[in-house]
């Protein structure tokens, strides 16, 4: 009787699912990269009825359970495997009538076709030079319950001053002393960080290089910061994916070595008027909000 009832509610939650009208779409921030260099993608859920629907999308904040990557040449795919992922099966979600859902993702933190050697503190995939496709996909019990549009996308080798950028970053990505987190690694890793967004102001990779810097100087408490470099990034990158990172550092920086918090007000404010539009403001409204700065 108990697996009669189990089919049951099986039955009715495949039934459901293949009838939703959540509407699932797929974006890339743009549609060619070179290797090792994050490809950043969005994905929008949208219900399209005046009613509650429900759709699956297990586990909403790492979802890359249900992206599907291809390569043209059928090269493997290799995943990062994150506690959680996979297990448990589909978990139903319901959205309000005409609710509408945003996420994004850096899918290199979680696919890629080449391992970096070590990825302690920093990166762990990224594709080779060849042409790729992602999809979002949502198979229940075999039946394909949900899938968005399939994008293409080409990486590339990284050519002139790009070449020396991206090999400076990934010598940084693998250094390893044998003990992940301690203070050399992230000291060297900062540094050479730090010496591609000064040397390399033109590079594709420039983005990276400052969130990575950013990254290492939060795990060193923001002992010290190149707070000029930190204000570059959110002029020139507004809209950044890594956003976050570079303002949770840079205000506890201008908190603890230019004006403590009313110095941190003053200059978030100035965001939050001059970026109304861009993640930056979303970002320091949140800082401003949960006083991140003195954590």
């Amino acid at each position: 009787m108990n697996g009669f009832k189990f089919f049951i509610v099986s039955f009715l939650t495949i039934f459901n699912f293949c009838f939703s009208q959540i509407e699932t779409e797929i974006y890339l921030n743009k549609y060619e990269f070179l290797e090792a260099e994050p490809i950043i993608f969005t994905i929008k859920f949208k219900n399209n009825s005046s009613q509650q629907d429900t759709t699956s999308i297990d586990f909403i904040e790492s979802y890359d359970n249900y992206i599907k990557v291809s390569s043209e040449n059928n090269v493997k795919i290799l995943y990062r495997l994150f506690v959680g992922d996979r297990i448990g099966g589909p978990l139903p979600i319901i959205f309000s009538p005409n609710q509408e859902t945003l996420k994004m993702c850096n899918l290199l933190d979680h696919f890629g076709t080449v391992k970096y050697k070590y990825h302690l503190n920093g990166a762990w995939l990224y594709f080779a030079e060849g042409k790729y496709s992602i999809k979002y996909e949502i198979i229940y019990y075999g039946l394909n319950v949900n899938a968005s549009n399939e994008i293409s996308f080409v990486v590339n080798k990284p050519q002139g001053i790009d070449t020396e950028a991206c090999q400076k970053l990934m010598r940084a990505y693998e250094i390893n002393d044998g003990n992940p987190w301690i203070m050399d690694s992230i000291l060297l890793k900062r540094e050479l960080y730090y010496e591609v967004a000064k040397n390399y102001p033109e590079s594709t990779y420039l983005e990276e290089a400052i969130f990575r810097y950013n990254q290492e100087t939060w795990y060193l408490e923001v002992d010290n910061l190149d707070f000029d470099l930190d204000k570059y990034f959110i002029e020139k990158f507004p809209d950044s994916y890594f956003m976050s990172t570079v303002l949770y550092t840079l205000s506890k920086g201008i908190y603890k070595f230019e004006g403590g918090e009313q110095a941190v007000f003053k200059y978030f404010k100035y965001i939050i008027e001059n970026f109304s539009n861009f993640r930056a403001c979303i970002e320091a409204k949140w800082v401003l909000e949960n006083k991140i700065y003195l954590n």
